[in-house]
Order: C-alpha cells, then structure tokens, then sequence
C-alpha cells in the first residue's frame, strides 16, 4: 500500500509540468490526470477500479485484468533471467 502511495506521489509530481502546460494551451478544457499503478504481482487499487469504469465504461474490467497479465508475464520474464544469469 505503502508503495502504491509512493508512486501515486511521482507520478503526479512527474507530469504536473505537462499538465499545466495543457491548461494553458486549452484553457477551456478540463485536463485531468488518471494515475493507472499495478503492483508486481498485479494488484491494483479500487481507485484504480473506478477510474478504469469511468475511462472505458463496462470494459474497464476486462482490460485491467489484461493489464495484470502483462506484468505478471513480465515480472516472471524477469525473475527467469535473473535465474539464469546467476
């Protein structure tokens, strides 16, 4: 949790700059940020949930479960590699 937290801090940190520069291009446009963190092992928040529904309706769900796929494919594409190589 602690971790997810963190990022959610970077990521909003990182890209406020393009924010901002957004709303200054198109003023009368409301310019938001959605944050989309998935831990290692593919767990994600109900922020996350919510933020999905809201983003692509009733696919959401689905498509985060893809998403969790591919880090956890991923990660253990890594951990064989390291395997390997040691």
């Amino acid at each position: 949790m602690e971790s997810r937290e963190k990022k959610q801090e970077e990521k909003t940190t990182k890209h406020g700059p393009l924010r901002w520069e957004l709303k200054q291009q198109f003023p009368g446009y409301d310019i938001r940020q959605y944050n989309i963190i998935i831990d290692v092992l593919g767990g994600w928040s109900r922020e996350v949930d919510e933020t999905m529904k809201e983003l692509l309706g009733a696919r959401g769900g689905k498509i985060l479960l893809w998403m969790q796929r591919a880090v956890i494919s991923h990660t253990l594409d890594i951990t064989r590699t390291l395997k390997v190589m040691s």
